[in-house]
């Protein structure tokens, strides 16, 4: 008879245990989840901060990982990681990398309007009217227009390096077809002898496409290569660059050609600067 009071004593207290597990309240559950999550999130934490320092084995970092891919869905663990601050390294790089997209922009500058201050001398030279010399300036409006939305997809697709390229590699050939356009085989040719003028405005063509990949990049520029305090620095000196390179022409160019046959050495000087600046982006 003891035996069995004892047994019924056991099976009633089990029975008890359950009826008030059973009887926990919603807020009690809630609780204990959270003390759940809140252990888990610091242990992730401690981990992640572990590795940054080096002190996890290659077996604990896989263990971590795995057990990270696993919770990537959860809210909470997600949340702490982003609290976790990462600092960025500012390379001493970054003023070249501002230096040649000024520099690049100056040489295209000084292409857009090259013959605007020297329209008359330009049409002697070229055998046109000075109506057709005016085409040289308003390519680039064109072109701006057609190339723009191009640009911008190519700086937001593949980034700053590749739209400089393109950049710089536009501005070289429209350069050197400029250049050709002063030699004698191309400006006495027999075929048609607006053949010059055809092969300079061929050469702005290509200059002008490259001008939106160099003016839309001084922003990426900025955000990629420089801490956010100098990042307003960067903006508006690469973004100033290209009203220097027209100011300088405007002021070069009347001064260079004093007369039509002197056309020659304007054109070549804008041009190689243009080659030389090529080179140094590389």
């Amino acid at each position: 008879m003891s035996e069995n009071h004892g047994s019924e004593d056991i099976h009633s207290t089990v029975a008890t245990a359950l009826l008030d597990e059973q009887e926990e309240t919603p807020e009690e559950k809630e609780k204990a989840q959270g003390e759940e999550i809140e252990l888990s999130d610091m242990s992730k934490q401690l981990r992640f901060a572990n590795i940054q320092r080096g002190l996890l084995t290659s077996s604990e970092e896989e263990e971590d990982r795995s057990e990270g891919h696993a919770h990537s869905t959860s809210s909470a663990s997600a949340s702490s990681y982003r609290e976790l601050k990462i600092e960025y390294r500012a390379y001493p790089w970054r003023w070249l990398m501002l230096l040649v997209l000024c520099l690049i922009n100056v040489s295209n500058g000084t292409m857009w309007l090259t013959f605007a201050p020297i329209p008359d001398r330009t049409a002697v030279y070229y055998n046109v009217s000075v109506n057709a010399v005016d085409w040289f300036s308003i390519t680039y409006f064109i072109v701006s227009l057609v190339i723009g939305l191009f640009s911008i997809f190519v700086l937001d697709k593949y980034g700053l390096k590749v739209s400089l390229y393109l950049g710089a590699m536009f501005n070289l050939s429209g350069a050197v077809l400029r250049y050709l356009s002063t030699l004698d085989p191309v400006v006495c040719s027999n075929v048609f002898d607006k053949s010059g003028f055809m092969v300079a405005i061929i050469g702005q063509f290509l200059t002008a496409c490259a001008q939106p990949f160099l003016l839309y990049a001084p922003t990426l520029l900025a955000a990629v290569w420089f801490p956010p305090n100098q990042r307003a620095i960067c903006t508006n000196f690469a973004s100033v660059a290209n009203p220097i390179g027209i100011a300088i022409a405007q002021l070069v160019s009347p001064y260079v050609v004093s007369s039509s046959n002197r056309l020659p050495t304007l054109v070549r000087t804008f041009s190689l600067l243009g080659t030389e600046l090529y080179d140094l982006s590389q």
